[in-house]
């Protein structure tokens, strides 16, 4: 790490173990959500009506199998995003007041994860670990993230859809794919490779940081 004396004497640490417990509860949630759905359907496709109302029964199974499910996937997307670029800026946050940098994150030009990263490279000048695979992994996921976010997850309403469409390609199909009428499809494989992913790379930088203030 660069300038590592420049951290020492802090009174406080980022601590890990919170940090852990916070990314397994997305762990456990989307599993717990997940089986629920999974249950439902194995309920309603044993059950009395298919013969009693099969109109009816066809499209709550549509619903058990792929309308709940997507909607779980795409908000769970969001919101690990979302807890993703907050501790991001938790750590330039943190960072400056300990360093005494004047220049905040939010003077950075651009937003979101992007500009935390360039923060922490550039202006606190840690080895921020944007050349793992786990990295890569959430750097795939933002144009996937971006179009639920403002196109709900249509894949030609996206302002560049032939580079969404890549990143989608960058990920197995048992993990994302894009549908018949053009939605993304999230696939429960797809969220927990994310979820270690950014327990990865914050994990990484919370150690980093951790080791420059003892």
């Amino acid at each position: 790490m660069k300038q590592r004396g420049v951290y020492r004497g802090a009174k406080t640490m980022l601590s890990i173990v919170s940090l852990e417990r916070e990314i397994n509860n997305f762990e456990m949630y989307c599993n717990i959500t997940q089986d629920y759905f999974k249950s439902l359907n194995i309920n309603h496709i044993t059950g009395n009506l298919r013969n009693e109302n099969p109109v009816e029964w066809i499209m709550h199974l549509d619903t058990y199998s792929h309308e709940l499910p997507l909607i779980l996937n795409h908000s769970l997307l969001i919101s690990l995003f979302a807890f993703f670029e907050n501790h991001l800026n938790l750590i330039c946050s943190y960072l400056q007041k300990q360093s005494g940098i004047m220049i905040s994150v939010t003077d950075i030009k651009g937003s979101g994860i992007k500009r935390a990263q360039t923060y922490l490279k550039k202006v606190i000048q840690i080895d921020f670990p944007d050349s793992t695979d786990e990295w890569m992994k959430i750097r795939n996921c933002i144009p996937i993230r971006n179009c639920i976010v403002h196109c709900g997850g249509n894949v030609e309403q996206s302002s560049k859809p032939e580079e969404l469409r890549k990143s989608i390609d960058n990920f197995k199909i048992q993990e994302v794919f894009e549908s018949r009428n053009n939605l993304i499809i999230i696939n429960k494989r797809l969220i927990l490779a994310l979820i270690c992913a950014i327990k990865s790379v914050l994990i990484s930088l919370y150690s980093i940081v951790n080791e420059s203030t003892k």
